[in-house]
């Protein structure tokens, strides 16, 4: 994925997802549009913000759909549990910290 000219991500499972978090890591906020890379064509937009704490999620009985993002780097190990999340319940209802302590750093910036 190239993002003015420079390469922002490759090979990615989840491009859109991927691509909001990498741009609000640099400072980036506001709508991104992404385009086809064969045809230039307009694909998807996005809010960075809103995409930066999502994730696609592939499950059998639903198929294709968004969970929280949860950064495995930061997140806590798995407690044993029948649920769909791994165990993670309530993490999956906040945004991940690394997130959340760029947001206050940016805050705290522009202040």
């Amino acid at each position: 994925m190239i993002f003015r000219g420079k390469l922002l991500a490759e090979q990615c499972r989840d491009p859109e997802c991927d691509a909001a978090r990498a741009l609000l890591a640099k400072g980036f906020t506001g709508k991104l549009t992404l385009l086809d890379s064969k045809t230039g064509l307009p694909r998807t937009v996005i809010d960075i913000e809103k995409a930066a704490d999502l994730r696609v999620s592939e499950e059998n009985r639903d198929g294709l759909r968004f969970r929280r993002y949860v950064n495995p780097a930061i997140a806590p190990p798995a407690a044993e549990s029948d649920d769909d999340e791994g165990g993670r319940q309530g993490w999956h209802n906040r945004p991940p910290l690394a997130i959340t302590r760029l947001r206050q750093s940016l805050k705290s910036d522009h202040a």
